[in-house]
């Protein structure tokens, strides 16, 4: 009966981790965030042109522009940055990528916290251009919903 139990949980874990991993390789924006990062720039290189970019956001229909900015780049955030808290200087002197950028939301989906809990993830991307529409910086940025 014991070993019966063992099985059942071995074969459930199992099912598990060829699950995660399935994910992981469907979709790479689950990956973490360098990995994303560079499948990005396997597809959108530096200095590729804005209408490129778009037309490869365009090929994704899971994907939703969120905004298409041609007067100013990407606030990126600083390392150590905690999402909805910045400091007096940043507000004064924000570090902006780019002359012109997209930002594209990429889904939504449920992702191991600090291999703990399951929680929320939202996956946002930027693409930094500079004044003549040339692709500069990629950043890809992850929210939890931590509860």
């Amino acid at each position: 009966m014991i070993i019966k139990r063992i099985r059942v949980i071995l074969l459930l874990l199992i099912c598990l981790v060829l699950v995660t991993i399935i994910q992981l390789l469907v979709n790479p924006m689950r990956r973490p965030v360098s990995s994303a990062r560079n499948h990005l720039l396997r597809h959108t290189p530096i200095g590729t042109d804005m209408q490129d970019v778009i037309a490869f956001i365009d090929s994704r229909s899971d994907w939703e522009i969120g905004f298409i900015c041609h007067e100013r780049g990407f606030r990126h955030p600083n390392p150590g940055f905690i999402p909805g808290q910045f400091t007096d200087e940043e507000l004064r002197n924000p570090i902006v990528i780019g002359n012109q950028s997209i930002r594209v939301f990429a889904g939504r989906y449920l992702a191991w916290y600090k291999l703990m809990f399951l929680v929320p993830t939202d996956v946002s991307i930027f693409w930094g251009f500079d004044e003549d529409g040339k692709l500069i910086e990629i950043h890809v940025w992850k929210t939890y919903d931590i509860p």
